[in-house]
């Protein structure tokens, strides 16, 4: 691969959620095994409304009435996610209706940042905090 190639597939990686999914995001199947995150039906929906909104107006609004077992919060972590760990001074933080349901939502982020091949050095990672130092960003 030239060094053309590898640049261009890095602004891909970074600029592209989906691509960072497929390639940097890793998630459980129903069988407990790690497998790249490809979106499915429901997230790409999501993915395309919210992408038409930022487009139109420059910002993100949206509540999400969701179903269960769609991986909508599987795809809004992932979002959160690519973000702050892709771009500088950015933060994200989760809360879920109990601590456990955020703690499940929070688990699945810091399985994302194990896992990927291109995850940025982290000043902290615990149970309730990633943050990358040398971008100013982090996840709570």
């Amino acid at each position: 691969m030239s060094a053309d190639d590898r640049e261009f597939a890095l602004l891909a990686v970074i600029e592209n959620l989906e691509v960072h999914a497929a390639h940097c995001a890793k998630i459980k199947d129903k069988g407990g095994n790690l497998v790249p995150f490809i979106f499915n039906r429901a997230q790409t929906h999501v993915h395309e409304q919210l992408e038409k909104q930022k487009a139109e107006t420059g910002k993100v609004r949206a509540l999400i009435l969701k179903g269960r077992q769609q991986g909508i919060s599987t795809y809004i972590g992932e979002r959160y996610y690519h973000r702050v760990s892709t771009r500088l001074g950015q933060s994200a933080f989760i809360v879920a209706h109990e601590d456990k349901a955020t703690g499940n939502l929070f688990q699945m982020v810091k399985r994302y940042n194990d896992h990927n091949p291109l995850a940025p050095s982290t000043k902290a990672s615990n149970a309730q905090e990633l943050i990358f130092g040398a971008l100013d960003a982090g996840y709570k």
